[in-house]
């Protein structure tokens, strides 16, 4: 007796295809859901935080150490400090060569006010290497008199040639003028020519004792590496670098409000003029962080649609959140050099929109936008959600995403009506010499 069994085979095969099918979506979303989560975490016996991302289909691997200090802890008067303990750990063009044409990627070395970040990247066979050069720049940092007095120099040629910047030089302005002298965002953290100078070699042996202590920092590893061989590097190179004897605490006294004055800044021979308004923002770690973020969005929306054509162009609001409470920044600029001309039409336009109710429809479309800003971080940037949870002490559970779902119209709100109570710092560049104070135009 034979048997057909042709009729089962279309059944099967269906039943099979949508198991696959199935499987993989779920391998899917299972893959994106846990993209973001290191491959591997480690704590080291000395308190270095370890992170890994295997990707095996990256023919390079980068390594990125941050430092969970920066500029904010600058003495007054001499303040970029941490910026010249940042360019002392690679100085001069040889190790930078040295990646680039020998391991075939990048080095390069950022500060801010609340950290200090090496970033090492380069073919994933000179992984090693690239450790051993990241830890020699870090633990035993050149520090010789005639490095110091190099880098130094250095550093202020490049803020010297800054200071035509005119845009740079309004935002460092309005910074001092809601912060003050005494907050540390009042001041400048990559240093001003005279600060510079005051430094001396002592003043950075003594920031690097401070704050570039294992228990200090998290490092990162991404790319096509084995997690077990990469710790066990990790032990080797970094294990005898020592904790600090006690962290010191980011606390400062809070500035006073700001001059109700506007400070205008005369430059001479300027072909276009800048103007700045700046409100308290919020701290990283705030409750209120998401729906500033959100405020913010919401008022560079109504600051481009409401200023008159001529200051649209590059008009702009900006929120730097730093572990203390930051700064929003209303930013706009003409050509012409003659900001005077422009300050009172932009001071109605700036209390207008913090004064106008807020729709369904704005905050909506401003948590799209901020919520679209959040997601685009993908590959290398991955690992800055992780560093900034131990910068700015989020928590290991803190999501950004979940916080921003949760703002709600009225928090919103709230946020923009504490900024109406505010004082606003102001400032203006403009064509002419010297400086003064012009009177408030209400």
């Amino acid at each position: 007796m034979k048997y057909d069994f042709n009729f089962l085979i279309k059944p099967v095969v269906l039943i099979l295809g949508l198991f696959l099918l199935v499987a993989c979506g779920a391998v899917a979303v299972a893959y994106a859901q846990s993209a973001s989560e290191p491959t591997r975490r480690e704590h080291l016996l000395n308190g270095l935080k370890l992170l890994i991302w295997v990707e095996p289909k990256n023919p390079d691997v980068t390594i990125k150490l941050r430092i969970h200090s920066g500029g904010a802890f600058d003495p007054k008067g001499k303040e970029g400090v941490a910026a010249l303990l940042a360019d002392s750990m690679f100085p001069g063009e040889q190790t930078k060569l040295f990646f680039e044409e020998e391991l075939g990627g990048e080095l390069k070395v950022e500060s801010n006010q609340d950290f200090i970040e090496i970033t090492a990247r380069g073919r994933a066979d000179n992984f090693e290497r690239m450790l051993d050069t990241v830890r020699n720049g870090v633990l035993n940092l050149p520090l010789t008199p005639e490095n110091f007095k190099k880098i130094q120099a250095a550093r202020v040629k490049m803020i010297e040639a800054e200071s035509l910047n005119l845009s740079k030089l309004a935002d460092d302005a309005v910074r001092k003028r809601l912060f003050g002298e005494f907050f540390p965002y009042g001041r400048s953290t990559e240093g001003t020519p005279e600060s510079l100078q005051k430094i001396d070699r002592v003043d950075l042996i003594q920031a690097r004792d401070r704050f570039l202590s294992s228990d200090n920092a998290t490092l990162a590893i991404l790319g096509n590496v084995d997690p077990k061989f990469a710790v066990k590097a990790v032990k080797q190179f970094f294990g005898t670098w020592s904790k600090a004897d006690k962290l010191v605490p980011t606390t400062f006294r809070q500035p006073d409000a700001p001059d109700k004055q506007v400070l205008i800044i005369k430059k001479p021979s300027v072909e276009r003029a800048e103007i700045r308004f700046a409100l308290r923002g919020a701290a990283r770690n705030s409750a209120d962080f998401a729906a500033v973020q959100i405020a913010a969005q919401i008022m560079q929306e109504r600051w481009q649609k409401s200023l008159p054509q001529e200051l649209r162009q590059n008009a702009f609001v900006r929120h730097e959140p730093h572990v203390l409470p930051g700064i929003v920044v209303f930013g706009a600029s003409v050509e012409g050099g003659f900001a005077e001309t422009y300050l009172k039409t932009a001071q109605e336009t700036f209390a207008k929109i913090l004064s106008e109710p807020l729709s369904a429809d704005e905050f909506n479309r401003a948590k799209t936008v901020v919520s679209n800003d959040i997601n685009q971080t993908s590959g290398a940037g991955v690992e800055e959600k992780w560093f900034d949870a131990d910068t700015f002490k989020l928590g290991a559970s803190y999501n950004q995403n979940n916080a921003l779902s949760i703002v709600s119209v009225a928090q919103t709100e709230t946020v923009i009506a504490n900024w109406q109570k505010q004082t606003p710092a102001a400032v203006a560049i403009t064509q002419a010499e010297g400086n003064q104070i012009a009177p408030n135009q209400d």
